[in-house]
């Protein structure tokens, strides 16, 4: 038995424990504990990397799919409204079916705007991936326009609309 600061007497037992704690408490962590944390770790990562990497992609195709439906709209409404005065008409595609920035700026629609006009924006939305969408006419049987499509590239998402 040994006395302890305080005047108790404690066994032999007690006062090995005690030291243990206080020499455990100033040097850091055990090489068990840093193991232990470091297998967590592993195993969330595990786990959350493939939840992660779903969601990501389940977000893009969103994305794709809202843009489409937006481009869609647009030339949709300007169908109508190109209908109103006479001339309805899709704006014309690109020769390469990408609808690239450049393109939207310099085609011409009936009323004297550019495809780009048509977006609140002021632009053409791109893909998830920044790549541009294709766009193209839809033939019917008489070879008349009847419609369009879009497609995104890379999702290989489509949308079409044939009125």
């Amino acid at each position: 038995m040994t006395t302890a600061k305080n005047g108790k007497k404690r066994s032999q037992h007690t006062v090995g424990a005690l030291f243990f704690w206080e020499i455990k408490s100033r040097t850091g962590f055990s090489l068990v504990e840093l193991i232990v944390t470091v297998a967590i770790i592993g195993m969330l990562a595990v786990v959350a990397v493939p939840i992660f990497t779903e969601l990501s992609a389940n977000a893009k195709i969103a994305k794709s799919e809202a843009d489409l439906e937006s481009i869609r709209t647009a030339f949709v409404n300007h169908y109508y409204n190109s209908m109103l005065f006479g001339q309805p008409g899709f704006p014309e595609p690109p020769a390469d079916g990408l609808m690239t920035s450049t393109w939207a700026d310099t085609t011409t629609l009936f009323d004297g705007g550019a495809p780009a006009s048509l977006f609140s924006e002021g632009k053409i939305p791109t893909n998830p991936m920044g790549n541009s969408y294709e766009y193209s006419f839809l033939d019917d049987a008489g070879g008349r326009v009847g419609g369009f499509i879009l497609k995104d590239p890379d999702i290989k998402n489509f949308v079409k609309f044939q009125p």
